[in-house]
């Protein structure tokens, strides 16, 4: 039987690339986003579309935040619901941190509500590799310490937690994957690789913050797909976390000379403080993903920018 999948945030960078695997999987998707303009909504409208055909896809323009609007329009079976959505950006949440964490836990008590009321016992959530934030002992396992120094981070803790209680007593199904620097095509214009790749395009300096020897665990967005598609299978009850990485670290400066190479112009490089919030490493340990999920990341840093900067190219 065709399974129906609830996907929130289904406008976003991750949403759109999963919704497009999982209609060619045989999905039957209902796909919800607010569009917002923490970046361009044309963007979004874009993203929105790209499946509008398709007869298995449903898009509908709503807010986490209202409700009984979502209540009454999402009156479909689900089988899952994969919640994306989120008010993403570390930075953005240190100056504006209640507006973070209000949106982020009330979409999540929203996802809650619907999961309860329309009797759907599996979620998936989207969790952030930032809850470890400054614990040095990597590569982080699902046990490490979390040591969160953003709201943002905060957040996303406070979420899974949320989830725990919606799990207990093994009556349903939360899986909270915690995702790793994620990349690849319909990036967010606002996230580093997408932002640098655009502005050595257009001979414009880069804003590197710090020395560039920050390391990142960077993961193709494919890679995050197959995870979240991997998820859908794992059938035992209650909550689980699972770490979504690429298990290799690379500088920043590394990440940029791989952009140069790739688009054949040099970047410019403009210096700035370390900003607030930025964590020195994030490195993932995935041998329980690996194990219990079957997950296994293939993309390297060389072949993903490779393949991003391709994708680009082409629009």
């Amino acid at each position: 039987m065709m399974q129906s999948i609830l996907v929130t945030g289904g406008a976003g960078f991750i949403a759109t690339n999963l919704i497009a695997r999982l209609l060619s999987e045989g999905f039957q998707v209902t796909s919800i986003d607010n569009m917002d303009d923490y970046y361009s909504r044309d963007i979004k409208v874009k993203n929105s579309l790209l499946h509008q055909n398709h007869n298995n896809y449903k898009f509908l323009e709503l807010d986490l935040l209202d409700r009984a609007a979502c209540m009454e329009a999402l009156n479909d079976t689900y089988d899952a619901i994969i919640h994306l959505a989120a008010r993403p950006g570390v930075r953005f949440s240190i100056q504006f941190p209640e507006m973070t964490s209000r949106i982020n836990t009330e979409s999540m008590r929203t996802v809650l509500d619907i999961a309860n009321a329309k009797g759907i016992s599996k979620i998936i959530y989207a969790s952030s590799s930032s809850i470890y934030g400054i614990n040095k002992n990597v590569p982080w396992t699902e046990e490490s310490e979390f040591m969160p120094i953003s709201p943002y981070a905060e957040s996303k803790i406070k979420c899974e937690e949320m989830g725990k209680a919606y799990a207990q007593e093994d009556r349903n199904t939360f899986i909270a994957l915690r995702f790793f620097s994620v990349y690849g095509k319909y990036a967010r214009p606002d996230l580093a690789i997408g932002k640098f790749a655009f502005n050595i395009m257009n001979d414009i300096p880069i804003p590197l913050y710090g020395d560039g020897q920050y390391q990142r665990d960077f993961t193709y967005v494919d890679d995050i797909v197959n995870g979240i598609l991997l998820s859908l299978q794992y059938e035992k009850k209650g909550f689980e976390a699972f770490n979504l990485g690429n298990t290799t670290t690379k500088s920043v400066m590394e990440m940029i000379r791989l952009l140069e190479v790739n688009i054949g112009k040099k970047a410019m490089i403009d210096y700035q403080p370390v900003q607030k919030g930025d964590v020195p490493i994030t490195y993932a340990e995935i041998s329980k993903a690996q194990e219990l999920l079957g997950y296994q990341p293939s993309t390297s840093l060389e072949e993903g920018i490779k393949l991003y900067i391709s994708f680009l190219e082409a629009m």
